[in-house]
């Protein structure tokens, strides 16, 4: 379905990807936030709305809900980049928790440009914006002009730590006789923002499926931790990291101060050495954690009488922003020798 409403459209195309458990069209006519405004040009399956915030020209978004996973939007618009960003991501931003943005991780981000290669093309990444873990500014974004192939690009950003916001690229046909051709260029973020330029189908066809599979096994697993949330024993979230990121015990109040920068929320600590027990609680939604670090490549996450679905992720993203990618995993595997 949405390949057919961009096939032919040869300008820029903005794409994020939401997820919700309810009808979005319904939340957006029961509650509006303040200075906005919505209209309703057409109705479901495939509905468009035309946004309006105060101060700004109107956009039109078109709404796509994901034929095999109903909880997944794809809000698309051809309007330009930072009014895309500046009207409507914001405007989903103020329904979190009800309507929540998906993340992918440095090396799932690495993956979907793999896929691409494997596809037959050449990806070159123009330039990248990152920012480095447990720095004092985390304000301050590094942006680097590289025109270099993507391996390049994410290995300089493992060397130096840094996790990865945006990254524009260019994929080029690989020809029979060796040569190469620019078949498509756009962007990917790590909330899910894409966009492309040229070739659209490919961002529909290639990308966008990879990004949303990569992201939803992790998902599940952080879901069914949530909704345990009241239950007597709660199902942990159990995060692997590759290396022994918590080897180091004097790094520990740093690790601390890195989680507690998470914004909108505030965190209680219990012990920070020789282990890490600290509570979190999402301000946004009232959810809580306890987290622990008892070995050096493993941090536990605990929800506690209440959590959502849009908070852990959320919290988890920030774990994997501010100290190290890792792998969510199945509780049951952890369940049976667990102290917690």
């Amino acid at each position: 379905m949405i390949s057919n409403i961009v096939e032919n459209n040869r300008v820029k195309i903005n794409i994020l990807l939401i997820t919700t458990q309810e009808d979005l069209l319904k939340e957006f006519h029961n509650w509006l936030p303040e200075k906005y405004r919505v209209e309703s040009i057409n109705n479901v399956p495939i509905f468009t709305i035309r946004l309006s915030k105060e101060g700004h020209q109107s956009i039109k978004v078109v709404f796509v809900r994901h034929p095999h996973n109903p909880t997944i939007y794809f809000a698309l618009s051809d309007c330009k980049s930072g009014e895309f960003k500046e009207i409507f991501t914001n405007f989903i931003n103020k329904y979190f928790p009800t309507i929540s943005r998906i993340f992918l991780t440095n090396n799932e981000l690495y993956r979907i440009f793999h896929k691409i290669k494997e596809l037959g093309y050449n990806v070159l990444v123009e330039f990248s914006v990152g920012k480095k873990r447990l720095s004092k500014t985390q304000k301050e974004s590094y942006i680097r002009y590289t025109n270099k192939p993507y391996a390049e690009v994410f290995d300089e950003m493992y060397q130096h730590d840094q996790w990865v916001q945006s990254i524009r690229y260019r994929a080029d046909l690989i020809l029979n006789d060796g040569s190469s051709e620019i078949s498509f260029r756009g962007t990917i973020s790590r909330d899910c923002y894409f966009s492309a330029k040229k070739n659209i189908s490919s961002l529909i066809h290639k990308i966008i499926p990879e990004a949303i599979q990569l992201a939803s096994v992790r998902n599940e697993h952080l879901k069914l931790s949530a909704e345990s949330a009241q239950e007597p024993k709660p199902k942990p979230t159990v995060i692997n990291f590759e290396e022994n990121v918590f080897e180091d015990i004097s790094k520990n109040q740093s690790y601390v101060d890195a989680l507690a920068e998470l914004p909108s929320c505030s965190v209680s600590e219990y012990h920070t050495n020789p282990y890490i027990h600290l509570s979190l609680v999402d301000y946004l939604d009232g959810s809580s954690y306890d987290i622990w670090v008892v070995s050096s490549d493993r941090m536990v996450i605990i929800p506690q009488f209440s959590a959502s679905n849009a908070s852990i992720r959320r919290v988890v993203n920030h774990i994997f922003e501010r100290i190290h990618d890792g792998v969510v995993e199945k509780y049951e595997k952890i369940v049976a020798n667990s102290q917690y």
